[in-house]
């Protein structure tokens, strides 16, 4: 077992658009003034069973921000917010994960493994605007599942670990397209008789696209979360 926690220095990047009707443009998120990098903590834990692995982990970002919105924006059951509004905004994502994948080359240097996961992902957003008391909103859960691929490399004390996650479907009135990409350079730098500790940094990058066509409206979020990370990693 291998727990492990980080913080990366992640940038939130994309548009967000609502609609009563079809969407024709979306409100940036530096119109909003959300295009900031924040430390974002991580969480999780890899399991071994030959040839079997799995891997948990938690992802929790928040921004905040002013900006002026650059479209018409929509949230059914308040009033439209116009272009060229001054606002004060907000966004909190989680992204959990479960990837179990199986190892095809079991005696090989080289650790490769595909396989499949679930995930969540829970966001809110609130925009209000400045000459408005009340915010306008909107919070969800989504559940989905994907397809991923992991490798892995051993150069002494130093290990590289990557994995791969995707999918794209549609169902009912819900689309979400996913990609989840990361790169890490793991260094072990303290051996004990139960285990080792390690330093790890790298790279991660999140893509979601998600649009929700109900009969009562129109929503589509279109964002990336993309920087490095650094953390301390234990293997039991």
């Amino acid at each position: 077992m291998r727990p492990w926690g980080r913080v990366g220095y992640l940038h939130l990047d994309g548009d967000i658009a609502a609609s009563v009707g079809p969407v024709s443009a979306g409100v940036s998120v530096d119109s909003l003034g959300l295009d900031d990098h924040e430390a974002v903590p991580n969480i999780g834990a890899d399991f071994d069973w030959d040839p079997i692995h799995l891997a948990v982990e938690g992802l929790v970002a928040g921004y905040d921000g002013t900006g002026i919105t650059d479209a018409v924006l929509s949230i059914p059951g308040h009033p439209s917010i116009m272009p060229n509004t001054p606002v004060e905004s907000k966004v909190d994502v989680g992204i959990y994960q479960a990837r179990a994948t199986w190892d095809l080359l079991p005696s090989a240097p080289l650790d490769l493994g595909v396989g499949v996961g679930v995930g969540l992902i829970d966001y809110g957003l609130s925009i209000r605007p400045t000459s408005s008391p009340e915010p306008h909103g909107i919070d969800d859960e989504l559940p989905f599942g994907f397809l991923t691929a992991r490798v892995g490399r051993k150069f002494g004390n130093f290990e590289f670990l990557g994995h791969i996650s995707g999918l794209g479907f549609e169902f009912d009135d819900e689309e979400i397209k996913f990609i989840d990409l990361e790169g890490s350079l793991i260094w072990t730098f303290w051996y004990m008789e139960t285990g080792a500790a390690a330093l790890e940094v790298g790279y991660r990058y999140i893509e979601i696209d998600y649009d929700f066509d109900p009969s009562l409206g129109h929503f589509n979020a279109d964002g990336t979360l993309e920087g490095p990370f650094a953390g301390l990693s234990v293997r039991l």
